[in-house]
């Protein structure tokens, strides 16, 4: 892989844990040998993504055999919350 061409997916890879011992040493490298990535490599490493996490309520007292029943299953909207 040529790491000029493709600096964006060798810094997320290597941000990320995915290079290997070898790849890692040789990315490290070039960083070092190219100090014109220096910026880049400084964006990479202060760009986050703040994950939220959400949950879904739902109603356990159906009683699916009544509500096959009376053909009533289905999603309805009253029965999901989300938080």
């Amino acid at each position: 892989m040529n790491i000029p061409e493709n600096f964006d997916r060798w810094m997320f890879d290597y941000l990320e844990g995915n290079l290997t011992t070898s790849e890692a040493e040789t990315f490290e490298q070039f960083l070092l040998d190219h100090p014109e990535f220096e910026m880049d490599a400084e964006a990479w490493q202060h760009a986050t993504i703040e994950m939220k996490m959400s949950s879904i309520q739902i109603n356990t007292n159906l009683n699916v055999n009544e509500d096959l029943q009376a053909g009533t299953v289905g999603v309805q909207p009253q029965l999901w919350q989300f938080l």
